[in-house]
Order: C-alpha cells, then sequence, then structure tokens
C-alpha cells in the first residue's frame, strides 16, 4: 500500500508541474494494475501534454458559451460569440515551452467555424505581444494542428484575433496548446500499440508523460490487456439507410463493442487514428438503465469527461463504409469487461472472458447477429457461448434466407441485435428485448432450439418484416411468424405448433391443434374472411390468419422433389416487396390484392380458388384493428379483376392446398393415394359428438370431412389431438350422416355412414 501510495503521489506530482526530468523506478517498485483505478485528470495529448490554461479573456461571447468552454476538454461544449470582431486571450500559470496548438471547431452546426486567425504571443521577457503567424481554418468543421517551426519557449499566454468565421461569427469547440512529449523511443507508433525490441525499464523510466509510462511500463510486464485496449472499428452503413433499401425496422446500432466499461465523473484517455474526415463517437450505454450518451472523438488523443456509466461502443456509421478503412483505438483506461467474439475466440475461451467481466451485461459478436445479455444468466445458464451464437447466427441467416437477402446479394453489413430487457418480449427500434427471467430460454443452447426458439424468431421476424407490402394492416402478428414456423420446423419439423399445440378450437374444445381446426372449420367451411377468422384468440386470432400462408410454404417450399416445388418463392415476394415502389400510404385492401397476385406472378399457377376458399380474395370493407386501427377495403370488382388476371396461369396440381398441414405434408409431397377400409378403425361417441380414426387402417389422409346429408360442416385436420399422429379425432355433432377421408388431390374416401 505505501508503494502504490508513493507512486500515485508520484503521478500526480509530474501531471502537475508538467515536468521533464529522467526518473528511475526499480523493476521491483513497478506497482501491479490496480484494474478499479480510474486515471487521474490527463493532460496529455497524441504526442505531448496540454499545457494548463488558467486564465482567458474573449471580446465578447454569449451567455452559455463562454470563453471557458473553449478549454474544458469537452467536444461537445463550445464557445461563441454573434461579433465577428473577436479576440481572444490564454494565459499560462509560468512560462512555457510550445511546439504546437490544436483548433477542434464545434461539432452541432456551421456558426462561426474559423476562417482567417492571427496567433499572437506574450513573452517572458517581452513587454508586448508578437505576431507568430496569420492561419486560415477555411471555414470548415475539420480538427486542425498548428505545428510551430521550432519550439516556442518563455511563453505566457496566446492571443488569438478572428479575421473571419461562418455566417459573420466567431465559436470554437476547443482551443489546446501542446508541449512535446518523447516516447517514439519506446512505442512502435503514436497509438501506443505496442514497444520496440529490447525495450528496457530504464528506456521507459524516460517519458516524462506519466499515463505513457504506466502503459508502457505494463506492456514490459506482460500485464497489458491490448485485445481489448487496443483495437480495430469497423466501419458500417447508416442504420437508417439499411432500414430504407430493405424496407425493414433498424438493425443494431451497438456495432463495434469495446468490451470496456466505463464509469461516470472521470476521464477517459483515447488515442484514436486517423478518422477519415467521418464523424466518430464513442457511446456509452447502460442496458439496466437505458442512460445513454454519445461523445465525439477526434484523431490523436481524446481526453473524454465521461458523465454516465456503461459499456462502450464505437459509432462508425457511414454510407461510405465500403471505401473506407477501420479506425484504429487505444483506449487507456477504465475497466476491461471484454465480450465474446466467434471469429477471434474458441469455445474454451469463453468461461475465461464472462468470469472477468465486471458488469451486469455481457457483449457476444457473432457474423449476423450480435447481443447484449445479462452477464448473470449466461453464467447460469449457458456452458458454451460458441454454440449459443452459432445458433443465433443460424436463426438470422435462416430469416435472410427466406426474405431473399442471400439470393439476390443484399445480406447487410450490419448485424441485428438482441439484448436482455427488464420485462416483456418484444421488438423495437434497438431490436428484440428478451425478457431477463426468462432468460434461460434464450441461453441455454438446448432450450434455444426448443422452449426458446419461437419467440427468438418471432421477434427478430417483426425487425424483417417488410414495410408495407409484406405487413399491412392486420398482419403485424402474423407475417413475422413465418420466419417462426420454419425456423421452428428446422428444428423441430415433428413438433409444429399450428398442429401440435393444445388450444381451444371453434367449438371451444381444449385439443391439439385447435387453431388450425378453427381455420378450417370457421374459414374454409364456414366462408368467414380472412381477417376475421376466430381462434382462440377471439376474432382475427394471428395464427389462424397464419394457416393458409403456412400451407404456401408447405406446398411450395416444403413439399421436396415435385413439380410444383420452388423453394424460394418468398424471397422472390420479399425482393419485389421491396423494389416496387409501394408508400406507406398504400390502401391495405390493395396491399393484399398485390400479395396474392404477385403469388401467383411467381408460382406462375391461378392461385385464386385457394385464396377465394380461405377468405383473402373475398369483398371486405371493415376496420381491422392491429395495434392501431385501420380499414381494408376490396370490392367484388377487384376480386373479379384478379380471377380474370390468374387465368393465364395453369390450376395447381392439387385442388386442396387449403387442407394441407405439417402432418400430410408427405402425402402431398409422395403424391400418396387415400388408404383404407370403409367402417374399419373407427369408434364413433354420439353422446359426445365426435369420431376417433386410427390410422393404422386410414392412411395419407389430409383430413376427414363431416358431412349432414351434402352440406359440410366440420372439418378436421389429421392428426387432431394425437400426440403421435396415431389418430384424428373428427367433430360428428347431432345429424351428422357421414365422414370422408380427403386425398392430396381431393379425391374422397368413405369413412363411416353413407352418403
Amino acid at each position: 500500500m505505501r508503494i502504490k501510495y508513493f507512486y500515485l503521489l508520484l503521478l500526480f506530482a509530474l501531471s502537475l508541474t508538467q515536468c521533464a526530468k529522467k526518473i528511475t523506478i526499480e523493476e521491483e517498485l513497478i506497482p501491479p494494475i490496480i484494474e478499479e483505478e480510474i486515471l487521474p485528470k490527463s493532460e496529455i495529448v497524441e504526442d505531448g501534454l496540454i499545457l494548463k490554461i488558467v486564465r482567458a479573456t474573449s471580446s465578447s461571447d454569449l451567455t452559455g458559451n463562454e470563453i471557458a468552454k473553449s478549454f474544458d476538454r469537452d467536444n461537445n461544449t463550445l464557445y461563441q460569440t454573434n461579433s465577428l470582431s473577436d479576440t481572444l486571450t490564454y494565459s499560462f500559470t509560468k512560462a512555457e515551452e510550445v511546439d504546437y496548438f490544436i483548433y477542434t471547431p464545434r461539432t452541432d452546426s456551421d456558426d462561426g467555424l474559423w476562417g482567417k486567425v492571427e496567433l499572437w504571443y506574450l513573452g517572458r521577457d517581452k513587454p508586448l505581444y508578437e505576431k507568430v503567424g496569420t492561419y486560415d481554418f477555411k471555414e470548415n468543421n475539420k480538427v486542425s494542428t498548428i505545428e510551430f517551426s521550432k519550439t516556442m519557449k518563455g511563453v505566457l499566454s496566446f492571443r488569438i484575433v478572428v479575421l473571419s468565421g461562418k455566417n459573420n461569427k466567431s465559436s470554437v469547440g476547443e482551443v489546446t496548446f501542446c508541449k512535446k512529449d518523447g516516447y517514439s523511443h519506446v512505442f512502435t507508433d503514436s497509438l501506443l500499440s505496442d514497444l520496440k525490441p529490447n525495450i528496457t525499464i530504464e528506456d521507459i523510466n524516460t517519458i516524462p508523460n506519466p499515463v505513457y509510462r504506466k502503459v508502457a511500463q505494463e506492456m514490459l510486464r506482460g500485464d497489458y490487456d491490448k485485445f481489448f485496449r487496443i483495437q480495430e472499428y469497423q466501419p458500417y452503413p447508416l442504420v437508417a439507410t439499411t432500414a430504407n433499401v430493405l424496407k425493414i425496422s433498424q438493425y443494431n446500432q451497438f456495432e463495434n463493442p469495446t468490451g470496456i466499461y466505463f464509469t461516470a465523473g472521470t476521464e477517459a484517455v483515447i488515442l484514436v487514428s486517423n478518422t477519415q474526415e467521418e464523424l466518430i463517437t464513442l457511446r456509452v450505454y447502460d442496458f439496466n438503465t437505458n442512460e445513454n450518451r454519445t461523445y465525439t472523438l477526434r484523431a490523436g488523443m481524446n481526453v473524454v469527461p465521461i458523465t454516465n456509466s456503461g459499456l462502450g461502443y464505437v459509432n462508425f456509421y457511414t454510407d461510405k463504409y465500403l471505401t473506407l478503412q477501420p479506425i484504429k483505438m487505444h483506449i487507456m483506461n477504465h475497466k476491461i469487461n471484454g465480450y465474446f467474439d466467434k471469429e477471434k475466440h474458441t469455445k474454451e475461451d469463453w468461461n475465461r472472458l464472462l468470469n472477468a467481466s465486471v458488469t451486469d451485461f455481457f457483449d457476444i459478436k457473432g457474423n449476423y447477429i450480435n447481443l447484449a445479455y445479462t452477464t448473470a444468466s449466461l453464467k447460469l445458464f449457458c456452458p458454451d457461448g460458441l454454440e449459443l451464437i452459432n445458433l443465433y447466427d443460424e436463426f438470422v441467416k435462416l430469416q435472410f434466407d427466406i426474405m431473399g437477402l442471400t439470393k439476390y446479394n443484399r445480406i447487410p453489413k450490419n448485424h441485428m441485435f438482441g439484448r436482455s430487457v427488464e420485462s416483456g418480449l418484444f421488438a423495437d427500434g434497438i431490436g428484440i428485448g428478451l425478457q431477463k427471467s426468462l432468460m434461460s430460454n434464450y441461453v441455454n443452447p438446448v432450450n434455444v432450439k426448443s422452449s426458446g426458439l419461437w419467440a427468438i424468431a418471432h421477434e427478430l421476424g417483426h425487425v424483417n418484416q417488410i414495410r408495407p407490402s409484406l405487413r399491412w394492416v392486420g398482419t403485424t402478428e402474423v407475417t413475422n411468424n413465418i420466419y417462426s414456423l420454419l425456423t421452428r420446423y428446422r428444428y423441430t419439423p415433428d413438433d409444429m405448433n399450428l398442429e401440435k399445440e393444445r388450444t381451444y378450437d371453434d367449438e371451444g374444445n381444449l385439443i391439439l391443434g385447435g387453431r388450425f381446426n378453427s381455420f378450417l372449420n370457421n374459414g374454409v367451411v364456414k366462408g368467414d374472411l380472412w381477417q376475421f377468422q376466430r381462434g382462440q384468440d377471439g376474432e382475427s386470432d394471428s395464427f389462424v390468419k397464419l394457416c393458409p400462408i403456412w400451407q404456401l410454404l408447405l406446398y411450395y417450399r416444403l413439399a421436396e422433389g415435385t413439380d410444383w416445388q420452388k423453394y424460394d418463392w418468398f424471397a422472390d415476394l420479399a425482393e419485389i416487396a421491396r423494389t416496387t415502389n409501394v408508400g406507406l400510404g398504400t390502401p391495405n385492401g390493395q396491399l393484399q390484392l398485390s400479395f396474392m397476385r404477385n403469388v401467383c406472378d411467381i408460382l406462375q399457377e391461378d392461385l385464386t380458388d385457394f385464396f377465394v376458399k380461405v377468405g383473402m380474395l373475398k369483398p371486405i370493407n371493415r376496420t381491422v384493428t392491429d395495434y392501431t386501427s385501420a380499414n381494408v377495403t376490396i370490392t367484388q370488382a377487384d376480386c373479379d379483376a384478379l380471377i380474370q388476371y390468374a387465368k393465364k396461369y395453369k390450376k395447381p396440381e392439387s385442388p386442396v392446398i387449403y387442407y394441407i398441414t405439417a402432418n400430410s405434408l408427405n402425402a402431398y409431397q409422395n403424391q400418396l393415394p387415400v388408404i383404407g377400409d370403409f367402417n374399419q378403425g373407427i369408434s364413433v361417441n354420439t353422446g359426445l359428438g365426435n369420431a376417433t380414426v386410427s390410422h393404422s387402417v386410414w392412411k395419407n389422409v389430409t383430413v376427414f370431412e363431416t358431412y349432414k346429408n351434402n352440406e359440410l360442416v366440420k372439418v378436421a385436420m389429421v392428426g387432431t389431438n394425437s400426440p403421435n399422429g396415431s389418430t384424428t379425432l373428427v367433430s360428428y355433432p347431432a345429424g351428422s350422416t357421414r365422414i370422408e377421408a380427403v386425398a392430396w388431390d381431393g379425391t374422397r374416401t368413405l369413412v363411416y355412414g353413407q352418403r
């Protein structure tokens, strides 16, 4: 403790006096790294010391933008005057040696950007100010460094006379006068990336800058974590640009995690390479409180007053991302929280990195998605971070495939993003939020592939809904589930929720497949409008509305080996939605009609019979409630026009696509005839109004139809209420006369009763 105290006093004394003496510190006296320490107020720039200004005056300034704001080392504050006749004077504590000065313009507007200025100085032995030179900053917003031809000695103060400024005003973000500080004999570059070969402690002790010297000492010991402190950060497309091009919601606003946790009330010392004239900011975000602030960074040394605590991210978003190089940074202080990057780390690194985390959230970087999940849940439930991020990448890549980004070479450089939130499961302008208390479903790889899969794909699907052509009113909770269905089919094809989930059907029976049977009976049998078919969630059940779209996916995407299969038809549909000039004000009825017309065009088949049967191609003029309310209008003339338009295409090989489910996909795929013996393998319970059909007898059935004379009164998908698909529960209400088994080609076979 005595050594540590002595060392801190020494650093503090050095920073106050700007002393450049050589001080020898023996290796055994070099203190260990104390990660909790935050460096004191720094007086350093890229290759030198900032000279302390103790007094400044100006000929005029504005309240709130006084002269003191021009040397507070905060790039987000500024000095400003509305008068072009402006003289600024800066005085030091003592006579100083000065090698250069840095002009940092304001960042919020162009008002007052300096053009021509004169620089004057007052020397220790001079009674009057003498002119140094005239400089032209050209009224642009670039940080400029003026290096003197030789060191100016004995300077007591500088005076800047502003001769011209943008809009005849004068403003400045920061004025910084500097003295060179030698370090090039020790470090390989100006970012202090590494020590030169054969450097000794004696070499390091000649560095007068205490912060630079501390970094060199730790590098020599091998204690300095260069992986997280010294990194390259990639340029990414503007989030809004990607959203507009793809017509989706916004992707990741937290690209380029630094792995550094910043603490409020301190300064961050950050060296930055050439910014390539781009706006680069440090974003500090607390995922617990959503407290957020960005700090502008310039090339060279940045001493940034941090006013909020949180994890750091480098904002390098630009539409010129294809032509720009990564930016290299060296964050010299604040705590290392780390992150896991599948491209840089291995399975074996996971626990080491996670256990070293110092805050509540931990970043995980994938190829297509980044995550910021609670550290506690990852430690408790995730034994393998590489497997976890690989699963998330697979989910996102599958969505890219489904929506045509892979086929049409449109996969963006931007990542998707997920984070833990206090409550709820949702998608917003940040990404997706998953409730903290449920994180075992979303971070344990085993659970992710089962209990967590649907929600993850569902929320990611919200972000990837194409607006407005594939998300018109009434479909907000429908078309996003296309991604959920196909993701679930990838991992659990024999356990699809529409077919296997226990829900209430149209008669109020709690059965497996209740929602699909609600669609079949309310939509196909009763003819209810697609937007208003009742299910467990009431009228306009989103899962019931999902059924006919799922049927198109089953028939045209998943029925492998058939003549009609077009695996990527939805990708083509999405590309049309992206590239067609359809505005957000397009009437919802027209969007629904365009969806049906485009499907026919892509598949080159006349699907109007299908669309009529499922309730989509019917006249409607009703208000649909879908978070907000809007009207859907389709006239009979609209329906007739689409039917006429589609006549140029052939009819599908199956006339009963509206009966396909995951349970019957094999019968369609292999075009199998129904097999069964009349009145065999069926048990009728007239008291309960139902019958049970055994599939040891009846095979290759799509649905069972129940008739009352010639009237179709009920339909049951094959496998209804059977966990293993060995039986089907068929509704047989009083007055029913027969049950028919329907084959993939529409052929009916009598099962029970009489025609």
